[in-house]
C-alpha cells in the first residue's frame, strides 16, 4: 500500500522539477495543484517518488489496479478500514475501479469479472 498515496504540493514541485524520472514507457503527466488532495498510485512511490506520473497509462498501474480493489473491498467488507490505515490506498481502488468502469479501457489486465461483480454489489457508484 505504499505505492498509493495522496497527492501533495511535494509530488506537484517533483513532477516540475529536473529530478522526475517517469518511467519512459508512458507519456509522462506531471501534478498540478489542482491535483492536491487527490488519491493516486505510484510504482515506486515510497523510495522513489521521482517515478511517480499521472498518466493512467503509467507503467504497471493496470497490474496493481486489476488487484487493489479485490483487498480494498475485502477490507470494508469486514470493516478494517481503519486497521489497515492507509486511507489512500481504498481511496485510489474507489478512483481506479470509477476509471475502469467508465472509461472501459483496452488493458492486459482487467479486474477478473467477479471482483466487478462484487464491486458493483457492494461499491456501487463509487
Amino acid at each position: 500500500s505504499d505505492q498509493t498515496f495522496y497527492v501533495d504540493q511535494a509530488a506537484v514541485d517533483m513532477t516540475a522539477s529536473p529530478k522526475w524520472a517517469p518511467d519512459k514507457r508512458a507519456p509522462a503527466v506531471p501534478y498540478t495543484k489542482e491535483d492536491i488532495g487527490l488519491a493516486e498510485w505510484g510504482i515506486r512511490h515510497a523510495t522513489k517518488p521521482e517515478a511517480d506520473n499521472k498518466d493512467w497509462g503509467a507503467t504497471y498501474r493496470e497490474i496493481n489496479g486489476a488487484i487493489f480493489p479485490g483487498y480494498a473491498l475485502a477490507a470494508r467488507l469486514m470493516n478494517l478500514q481503519k486497521q489497515w490505515n492507509h486511507d489512500a490506498f481504498f481511496d485510489y481502488s474507489d478512483r481506479y475501479m470509477k476509471w475502469y468502469r467508465t472509461e472501459k479501457p483496452k488493458i492486459s489486465n482487467n479486474p477478473s469479472p467477479f471482483l466487478v461483480a462484487m464491486w458493483e454489489a457492494h461499491r456501487g457508484e463509487k
